[in-house]
Order: structure tokens, then sequence, then C-alpha cells
């Protein structure tokens, strides 16, 4: 892979995933209200999508910070994958968003 390549999935990766990551902030501080109904720290799927929109934040600034320190380390390959470490936490919250109204009823 071309240092150049890598720098510009870096930088492109970096702006959507710090901007996702100021914009994940406000859905974090008000994740604790999905378990105010009865029984909803009981369900695997409330806590899951919980864990997920908690996570998401942190997973972008770090994904930003050490993908670019493997860049710098001139480990380009590694520096491409673990940029995409935010999407871990997509992925969850829509297994959980899915799974909650099919198997749990909302």
């Amino acid at each position: 892979m071309q240092k150049t390549t890598a720098r510009n999935r870096l930088i492109v990766t970096t702006l959507l995933f710090a901007i996702g990551g100021v914009l994940g902030v406000f859905p974090a501080l008000f994740s604790p209200m999905m378990f105010d109904a009865p029984g909803s720290t009981q369900n695997p799927f409330t806590v899951a999508l919980f864990l997920s929109v908690l996570s998401f934040p942190v997973v972008c600034l770090l994904s930003i910070v050490v993908s670019w320190v493997l860049y710098a380390l001139d480990r380009l390959r590694a520096a491409s994958l673990f940029t995409l470490t935010p999407l871990n936490p997509i992925v969850l919250g829509a297994l959980a968003l899915t799974g909650l109204p099919l198997l749990h009823g909302g």
C-alpha cells in the first residue's frame, strides 16, 4: 500500500469519525435513560445498545489516535485497518436495535 493512499484514507476517516465522535457524545449522555423501564436492565439487547452508544465516542477518539501513531511508525496496513474500529459499535448497535423489537417486543 502506498503511503499517500494510506494517508488520504486516514485523513478522510479521521474527519468522519471526529465528527461522528463529537455528535455521538450527545446520545451517550442520555443513554442511561434506556434503563428507565422496569426489567430493562435484564434485557441483553438493551444492554448491548447501551454499550454501543456509550463506547462509540471513545472508540472514535482511540481509533484516530492509534491509527495515526501506526501511520507514523510506517505500519500502513495496520493503520488503515485500525481506523475502521468505530464500525464495531455501529454494528453492535444495529444488531441490538434489530433484535430488540423482534425478540423482546421493544
